[in-house]
């Protein structure tokens, strides 16, 4: 009731799209394999994409700032085995950059993901 926590397999050459995590908080746990994390600072939005995201949440339009990546983490056994996300730091996507092995990752969201 008070987390979700998923096992995430990552085949070489695979990335999430670039996403937040709505009002949970995102730990990400490295159990096998290495991938990176790439936090993204929120882009300015216009005024018709901000009045349409109050009308429809899901399915606002509009434009938005250019995307500027403001940290990459590389997350491995041994070295930086974890890392934290949540929308006041930003947007993020994890990426396996390997062409041949896959990885498995850890996530604790909390409160849980709608």
């Amino acid at each position: 009731d008070n987390m979700d926590v998923l096992l995430m397999c990552w085949p070489p050459g695979t990335a999430s799209t670039i996403h937040d995590h709505d009002d949970s908080s995102c730990w990400v746990c490295m159990v096998e394999g290495e991938v990176h994390e790439v936090q993204f600072e929120l882009p300015r939005l216009d005024r018709k994409f901000l009045e349409s995201e109050m009308r429809n949440p899901t399915g606002a339009t509009g434009r938005c700032g250019q995307l500027r990546p403001v940290k990459v983490t590389k997350l491995e056994p041994g070295g930086c085995s974890s890392s934290y996300a949540n929308n006041d730091i930003g947007v993020h996507r994890v990426e396996n950059r390997s062409e041949t092995v896959p990885a498995y990752t850890l996530h604790v969201y909390a409160p849980p993901l709608r």
